[in-house]
């Protein structure tokens, strides 16, 4: 815990911060993540029926899972964001460009779980 604490509060990260669009689109991706959060948690309520989790043209609803399995998407968004956010501060000395694209990912990743938390909502509801 300690080498986190020490990552947050060093000088290259302080000077990652300052760099306004790494923030900006690091808030971007985040903001998008959040927001499905509460998208999913406010139409999704606990029932005994099945919850379609998964469709395709080809073979229509194929996979089904109690109330709580909608949340993996947005989980799993989460830490891919947080995994990316990590790798382009990692990368943001060596390889400004890197840094960029990574946290340009972290839009799309997070366009992809909203999209994916609105079509759970709309197949649920």
């Amino acid at each position: 815990m300690p080498a986190l604490m020490s990552l947050f509060f060093s000088p290259s990260f302080r000077l990652f911060l300052k760099e306004r669009w790494f923030v900006a689109l690091a808030s971007a991706g985040l903001f998008l993540n959040i927001l499905t959060w509460l998208l999913l948690g406010w139409y999704i309520k606990p029932r005994p029926v099945p919850f379609f989790l998964h469709y395709t043209v080809y073979f229509g609803i194929d996979w089904l899972g109690d109330w709580y399995n909608v949340f993996f998407y947005p989980a799993f968004g989460l830490v891919v964001s947080l995994v990316n956010f990590y790798l382009a501060y990692y990368f943001y000395q060596t390889q400004k460009l890197l840094s960029y694209f990574l946290l340009v990912v972290n839009i799309l990743i997070g366009l992809l779980v909203f999209l994916q938390g609105i079509f759970l909502i709309v197949m649920n509801t």
